[in-house]
Formats: structure tokens, C-alpha cells, sequence
């Protein structure tokens, strides 16, 4: 069952898998669970990995001394990947949440639905809920990968800007790649 719950816990991702949910699908009781996940923990013991409980919830993460070299990866990628119009976007939402796709293209003047796809891919962004307003559109808002990625304790450390007057300077660019590249120094 070990070597299922490792399985189970990966499928899962960073939702994590609540104790009551690992119960149920292994059918026994919730202190063999927490028998199962120290038996994990064991295993896991000599490798990057490590599980990790939160809230009733577990996770299966790497270990916080690959941190260096997982920020390295993810801010490469991350800075290869995403189009002007990705970081854009990103930075509207980042500055606006909670905002609709609806605002954002707005702001824009060009659909950025493709955008708005790839930064959920690449967990930067989420659904926080609907709005209240008729259409009841999603919000969106940044995740808690946002603020690792970007090495933030909170949004509120986002540097201060105008998000429609730099749009229209186009320094809004200049100031999110001198952002990524301060990060990397």
C-alpha cells in the first residue's frame, strides 16, 4: 500500500489528498493512514522527496534543500516559455486581482483568453471565484506560486506601478524583465 499512497499523492499534485479522502479509497481507518503516510516517510527517507501534511492534507513535495536548484529550473523555463503577452497578463492580474478575463481584455484591448490558459498551466494564476456581477465570470487571481516564484511574502510587495499608464508607455515590460533578471542575480 506504500507504494500506492506515493502514487496516489503524486497523481494528486499540489492539491494534496485530505486523510479522510486516503481513507476512503484505501478502505481502512484514519489511524492506518497515519500509520501508511510514516511508513512513506520512511521510504522516502533517502530520496528528494518527502511527504508532507498540512490541515489534514498531505502532499507529496521535494525536499526544501532542492529549493535552489528547482527556483533555477522553474525560473528558466518560466522565462523561456511565457510571451510578452503571457507576462502582460500575468502582471494585470497580479496588480488587479481579483479580475475577470473580461477586464483583463479590457485593459488590453486584445483577447488574451490563450494567456490566461497557459499561466493556470503554469500554476501562476487560479479561478478565486465568480463574480457578482450578471455573466457571473470567473475571477482570477495570482497563487501561491506566483509569490514563491517571484520571492514575495505577499502581493503587497509587488513594486508600485499604474498598470494603464505603464500599458500604454510599454514600461511595463521593462519593469517585469528587470524584475525576473533581479531575481536571478
Amino acid at each position: 500500500m506504500v507504494n500506492e499512497l506515493e502514487a496516489l499523492l503524486f497523481v494528486a499534485g499540489d492539491d494534496g489528498i485530505s486523510i479522510n479522502e486516503i481513507s476512503k479509497i484505501f478502505e481502512i481507518t484514519k489511524p492506518q493512514v497515519e500509520i501508511l503516510i510514516e511508513k512513506l516517510q520512511k521510504k522516502l527517507k533517502s530520496s528528494s522527496l518527502q511527504v508532507y501534511l498540512k490541515l489534514n492534507i498531505v502532499y507529496l513535495t521535494t525536499k526544501p534543500k532542492y529549493d535552489v536548484i528547482l527556483k533555477k529550473y522553474t525560473k528558466q523555463t518560466l522565462n523561456k516559455r511565457l510571451s510578452k503577452a503571457s507576462l502582460e497578463v500575468l502582471a494585470i492580474i497580479a496588480y488587479k486581482q481579483p479580475i475577470t478575463r473580461i477586464e483583463i481584455e479590457q485593459i488590453r484591448g486584445v483577447n488574451s483568453s490563450g494567456s490566461i490558459q497557459k499561466l493556470q498551466a503554469y500554476n501562476l494564476i487560479t479561478e478565486l471565484g465568480k463574480s457578482k456581477k450578471p455573466g457571473r465570470s470567473k475571477l482570477l487571481g495570482t497563487t501561491h506560486y506566483f509569490l514563491e516564484y517571484f520571492n514575495l511574502k505577499s502581493i503587497d510587495e509587488l513594486p508600485k506601478i499604474d498598470i494603464r499608464e505603464e500599458m500604454n508607455s510599454n514600461l511595463l515590460f521593462e519593469q517585469v524583465d528587470d524584475f525576473l533578471l533581479e531575481d536571478e542575480e
